[in-house]
């Protein structure tokens, strides 16, 4: 595959990331479908809600969010708790609404 920046559209870092995840889906969706046996054609999602998997992007994000957040509580892996520094919520604008801030009580 030729990529070429420009400097219009997504940075080709985003594009080979986004190339390889599709990839990727599209090797789980085929998996589950020959574990359930479903036919070729069929809608994937009640596939993957059966088998409990989540999609590729879905996955990457919770082990992301699972890592850090052993990092945090726990200080391990030493390498990767000495890259992270814990910053206080700065609300840079306080007439938000409070179902907005509701929305953020995961990133404390």
């Amino acid at each position: 595959m030729l990529l070429q920046a420009s400097s219009q559209g997504p940075p080709v870092s985003a594009v080979v990331y986004a190339a390889q995840t599709n990839r990727l889906q599209v090797i789980q969706n085929s998996l589950s479908r020959a574990v359930v046996k479903a036919p070729k054609f069929c809608h994937i999602t009640p596939i993957l809600k059966s088998l409990h998997w989540l999609q590729i992007n879905e996955r990457i994000l919770y082990k992301l969010i699972s890592l850090t957040y052993k990092t945090l509580t726990t200080a391990q892996p030493t390498y990767l708790h000495s890259l992270i520094s814990v910053q206080p919520l700065v609300l840079l604008a306080p007439h938000l609404s409070s179902p907005f801030l509701d929305h953020l009580h995961f990133l404390l």
